[in-house]
């Protein structure tokens, strides 16, 4: 995650599972929230989220978290400021 940031991290909390499909096509849905969001949404700390995959068609540890039709990380200073509240959807 510190090289997607482009800074150290503080605190971070990693969840992994392994499972293997029974169909051709897996769905994923996941909601990123900061508890530090308004405190620190636009500063130079950066609450970011990565989902990591690995498996067919794709290269061991691949983000597939990004800001949708971007590349950019899902991250506090990506997702919106607080002069511009808007809802992203994912």
């Amino acid at each position: 995650m510190e090289a997607l940031a482009g800074s150290t991290t503080n605190d971070a909390a990693i969840f992994e599972f392994d499972f293997v499909a029974s169909t051709s096509e897996v769905t994923f849905t996941y909601v990123f929230a900061s508890e530090e969001y308004d405190e620190f949404v636009c500063s130079s700390f950066n609450d970011a989220f990565g989902f990591f995959v690995s498996g067919p068609g794709y290269a061991p540890n691949t983000n597939i978290a990004a800001i949708p039709g971007t590349m950019d990380l899902v991250a506090i200073n990506n997702i919106n400021s607080k002069d511009d509240l808007i809802r992203e959807e994912f």
